[in-house]
């Protein structure tokens, strides 16, 4: 699908009010010149669109435009509710005669709105002013610029921030906790990693519910959505594996073959929850965020490395862990 424009701008971003014995728009042609689309439109009775400034003697006319990754959209369906567009915004086209376009596929008496040259003509007509999907590009009736920035936050971003927080932040930390060998680390690391479990169950279950409810992009079914099912099976096993680790080495006295699953699956699962949230960001077309959270992941493992503490005796942290978990008992 071509983008969508709509035009020519009122005061707000409303559907115009068109006679119903004729369409609200035709288009005639579609072509692609290498980046840019082009859509020959049409528009009937634009002039009688409440509040528009429009005149057929105009040469420039404020549109205002918005787009989807890979300017597609996965679903057409009329119940789906609106959702903000990966970018949209304003600009100002100027109508161009058809003696100034090579393009014979216009007639003579059309206008030609090309927004090539508009976005190259920075100095005579102004650059398209992008606006960011986190924020709303025009207001609506009766709303002020608070109202707008005190909007909910989209629920892709609170799928995010949920399962950040519990793979950058929790499991770290309860990681770390329980390798410094304090009295109190058994209990906050278990109390860390369910907080931690229920934040990033939370957030994919977020993710799924929001793909299936919201218009989707091409790549939500895709490597991204894939991974995090798989994540959130093992989500579901460290914590049983551990509990199972736990039961068996205070009845023993040693690690048996549940300690060490329980170690590896919970290193895998961060592991793959850095690495999806790498390819979430691509996802989501924020991609100049990898430099920082490269650095962010790469600073978490070198302070949790430096605060594990080092046992040459490997019969001194038995007993030490032995005497931890029955105190925390």
């Amino acid at each position: 699908m071509s983008p969508s424009v709509y035009g020519p701008l009122g005061n707000f971003h409303n559907p115009p009010e068109v006679a119903h014995d004729a369409p609200a728009y035709s288009v005639i042609s579609t072509t692609v010149d290498g980046s840019y689309h082009n859509v020959g439109i049409v528009c009937h009775s634009c002039d009688s669109w409440p509040g528009n400034s429009l005149s057929v003697t105009s040469e420039k006319q404020a549109w205002v435009f918005a787009n989807n990754y890979d300017w597609l959209m996965q679903t057409d369906g009329p119940t789906k509710p609106l959702t903000l567009h990966t970018f949209y915004g304003k600009m100002r086209l100027a109508i161009y005669p058809q003696s100034q376009v090579p393009d014979t596929s216009f007639n003579q008496d059309q206008f030609h709105l090309n927004m090539k040259l508009i976005h190259s003509d920075v100095e005579s007509l102004g650059p398209w002013e992008l606006i960011d999907n986190a924020r709303t590009s025009v207001l609506g009736p009766g709303e002020t610029s608070s109202s707008t920035s005190s909007r909910r936050p989209s629920p892709y971003v609170i799928h995010g921030a949920l399962l950040s927080l519990a793979f950058m932040a929790l499991m770290p930390a309860a990681v770390t906790i329980v390798r410094i060998r304090h009295e109190s680390s058994f209990r906050s690391h278990w109390i860390l990693q369910t907080i931690s479990v229920a934040a990033a169950t939370s957030g994919i279950g977020l993710g799924a519910y929001s793909s299936q409810l919201l218009i989707e992009v091409p790549s939500a079914r895709g490597s991204h959505q894939i991974t995090g099912l798989l994540i959130l099976a093992s989500l579901l096993a460290a914590p049983s594996l551990g509990y199972l680790h736990h039961v068996r080495f205070l009845k023993l006295g040693h690690r048996t073959a549940f300690t060490e699953w329980h170690r590896r699956t919970g290193y895998m699962t961060i592991a793959s929850g850095w690495a999806n949230a790498l390819l979430g960001l691509h996802v989501a077309g924020r991609s100049r965020w990898w430099p920082a959270a490269v650095t962010g992941w790469c600073v978490i493992l070198v302070c949790c490395i430096s605060m594990v503490p080092k046992y040459v005796n490997s019969g001194r942290l038995r007993q030490s862990y032995v005497k931890l978990e029955q105190v925390s008992e």
